[in-house]
Formats: structure tokens, C-alpha cells, sequence
């Protein structure tokens, strides 16, 4: 019943063409929804709060409010589409769906995340909670894989540090 232009609709549509993995048309739909005019003219506005609606949903999330946490995520992914391509959202997103157990959603997001963007600015920390997530899957030689190579290729980043401690 929804409008087909709302951004609601269209964060959904996007939701659904990363977790398919069908990246072009991720874009698309991602061009489409940061191209929306009222997108564009709130963007100011949005920035800010979708940093209050990150800290918020992290708050959330670390004292159990899972639910809460969720809507918070939503509104963000409407609010500010274009934070999927920074990474922060699909990171905030996989936490939520690894504390829900969903590990392959999880996994989807982050991996979502890293083929609409290779060059994430985050992508160490993207890494770091990839490999977490996949020793928690039982799949401990592709997490140390991961962490192996998140200590090699970013030394000076705090994720090095705490790859170092998860192979230890």
C-alpha cells in the first residue's frame, strides 16, 4: 500500500537486493534512494542524527533491547541511506543479526557492505567482526584466515590489535 517512490520502501528493496547479492542492482536501488529528492534535502539534518540513532542502537543492543534496537536501526537506514556505503551501517546491522543468532544474515550484511563498497573506510573493523562471526560459526580456519590478514595489511589500526588477541 506503500508508495513505491517512499523511502521506506525503497531501504527495503535494498535490503533484499544485498542479501541476494546482486550488487548492480543494489546500486541502483541505492542510487535511487539517495537520489530521492527529500533524502537529499534532509541530508544535513540526517547526518547528525544518524549518528544518535547508531549510538542509540548500540546502547540498545548492548543492554539487550533487541527490538528497540532494531526499529532504531530502520529508522537510520531510511534516515541516511547512503551510510551503507561508509559500512557503519551494515556493521551496526550484523551485530544485531549475529546477537539475534542469524549468523548467515550476518554474514550477508557484511559482505553486502563490502561489495557495494570495496573501499570501506571501516573495513577493518568490518573484518574484524566478519571473523568473529565466522569462528562463531565453527568455521575457525576461514576467521583465523580473516584475522591473519587483518593483522598483516592494517598494523597501526586497533583491529590489528584485536586480531592478535582473537588468534591468540
Amino acid at each position: 500500500r506503500l508508495p513505491q517512490n517512499d523511502p521506506a520502501v525503497l531501504a527495503l528493496r535494498l535490503d533484499l537486493t544485498l542479501h541476494t547479492g546482486d550488487t548492480s542492482e543494489a546500486r541502483r536501488q541505492l542510487d535511487r534512494l539517495v537520489g530521492d529528492p527529500e533524502v537529499v534535502r534532509n541530508l544535513r539534518a540526517a547526518v547528525v542524527k544518524s549518528s544518535v540513532l547508531r549510538q542509540s542502537a548500540e546502547q540498545l543492543l548492548d543492554a539487550g533491547f533487541i527490538l528497540d534496537a532494531w526499529a532504531r536501526l530502520r529508522e537510520w537506514s531510511a534516515l541516511v541511506p547512503s551510510d551503507r556505503l561508509t559500512g557503519t551501517l551494515g556493521l551496526a546491522r550484523s551485530r544485531l543479526w549475529r546477537r539475534l543468532g542469524w549468523l548467515d544474515g550476518a554474514l550477508s550484511e557484511l559482505d553486502g557492505a563490502i561489495l557495494l563498497n570495496p573501499l570501506l573506510p571501516n573495513l577493518p573493523e568490518v573484518e574484524l567482526e566478519r571473523a568473529g562471526i565466522l569462528l562463531e560459526a565453527g568455521q575457525r580456519d576461514k576467521g583465523r584466515e580473516v584475522l591473519a590478514r587483518i593483522a598483516k595489511e592494517y598494523p597501526n589500526h586497533p583491529a590489528a590489535n584485536a586480531a592478535k588477541d582473537m588468534l591468540r
